[in-house]
């Protein structure tokens, strides 16, 4: 299902967002509701259609493997909850080749229950986030929040060129706080 003016009514939902260009990344910010008062998990998913055409995925920085070696590349740990009781070993994802690489990560400050990927079958590169809507919730009742950034990095550098343009995109996550 899609949302379409913000609405996907298949499924009772509501989808707020604001795409943020800056110098370094692009910002993704919004809030999902759901509109029929009942409590339920659901599942989105943002995903950039990218070619398995020489593109490597950085499973750490000492291993990387082909796209196309691969239906599904991610990098999981079991937690027991979300749709699919997995979340992401790391907030960032990379995928690299020699002429520069392609990130997605979390933001820092918008902590979530989230899986990052790579999906050779569909050829989408993608964050697909797992929320838990009740009107219970003070803060945001029937409604999660959700951030995130999309930014390039130096390919030839592969997870470690994705790392270095996350802490630009990202430098208070990364600032000293102990004298």
């Amino acid at each position: 299902h899609g949302f379409v003016g913000g609405r996907c009514d298949e499924l009772g939902l509501t989808l707020e967002y604001q795409a943020t260009p800056h110098d370094t990344h692009l910002e993704l910010r919004g809030r999902v509701s759901d509109i029929t008062g009942k409590p339920r998990a659901v599942t989105l998913m943002f995903a950039l259609p990218v070619t398995p055409d020489g593109w490597r995925w950085g499973h750490s920085l000492r291993r990387e493997e082909p796209v196309d070696a691969s239906a599904e590349l991610a990098d999981l740990v079991s937690i027991g909850v979300g749709a699919n009781g997995q979340l992401s070993r790391c907030p960032m994802a990379n995928l690299s080749r020699p002429e520069g690489g392609l990130n997605l990560a979390i933001d820092p400050d918008s902590p979530a229950q989230y899986r990052l990927g790579y999906s050779h079958g569909l050829g989408l590169f993608y964050v697909a986030y797992d929320f838990a809507l009740t009107p219970v919730t003070t803060a945001f009742p029937s409604a999660a929040p959700f951030a995130f950034s999309v930014f390039a990095s130096r390919g030839d550098w592969g997870l470690r060129g994705g790392l270095e343009a996350w802490q630009q995109v990202y430098p208070e996550a990364f600032r000293v706080r102990i004298p």
